[in-house]
């Protein structure tokens, strides 16, 4: 059994993490001035979320399956123009995050989306990718107005989970994804094929490091 097989539940990013990103979408990642503005506001305001803010986002947690439900549950959508410009991109799954879905399903394990992509995209492209199937929720942290490295969307899936935090992990691909979940006391992995180097991700020190899914995969 691999580093990894201690944890119980499995928080994932999308962009980047289980979703292939492209040169082009890494640019427009980091020149997107809407986005780097909502981004450095949340930083900036960065705190504690109370029991009762937890207890009202809730209904932003969703199961499922389908886009039906979509129009009447997108409540915000802060970066509507990057989403959009991204959302023309044909999606594809990073290599080995298939495989690495497919063994977590077999295993019984949690396996929860949480991104900063608004929801609408995020569902598109799950659909698009067939992965849909493999996620037992997916929380978009436009929804809940705090943007990742915000500890609350990660406090509402723990809630919605009942899931403990020493049994829990976040993985992603971004410096804000190891400072989200040290923000919310769980562990962090990530991939260095994402939008971040791998110089910049080891200085923020995670608790694991891999060169993409599917080395990761090798440790579950």
């Amino acid at each position: 059994m691999g580093e990894l097989s201690r944890y119980r539940s499995f928080i994932f990013d999308w962009d980047g993490t289980l979703r292939n990103v492209s040169a082009a979408r890494k640019l427009n990642s980091r020149l997107n001035p809407h986005w780097r503005t909502k981004k450095a506001l949340t930083k900036s305001a960065i705190r504690k979320p109370t029991q009762r803010e937890i207890a009202l986002s809730m209904r932003h947690v969703h199961t499922s399956k389908t886009l039906a439900e979509l129009h009447e549950a997108e409540t915000a959508v802060l970066t509507f123009i990057g989403d959009l410009s991204l959302a023309f991109i044909v999606p594809k799954l990073s290599y080995g995050s298939r495989e690495v879905l497919e063994t977590l399903n077999k295993e019984g394990k949690d396996v929860v989306l949480f991104t900063d992509a608004a929801l609408w995209r995020a569902y598109r492209e799950l659909e698009r990718v067939r992965a849909m199937k493999y996620f037992d929720a997916i929380l978009s942290a436009q929804s809940i107005l705090r943007l990742k490295p915000d500890p609350l969307g990660i406090e509402i899936l723990l809630k919605a989970l009942r899931a403990d935090r020493r049994t829990t992990i976040y993985i992603g691909d971004a410096t804000d994804d190891i400072i989200l979940a040290r923000n919310s006391g769980i562990a962090s992995a990530v991939v260095t094929n994402g939008f971040d180097s791998a110089s910049m991700l080891a200085k923020w020190r995670p608790d694991y490091m891999f060169s993409g899914m599917e080395e990761l995969g090798r440790e579950l």
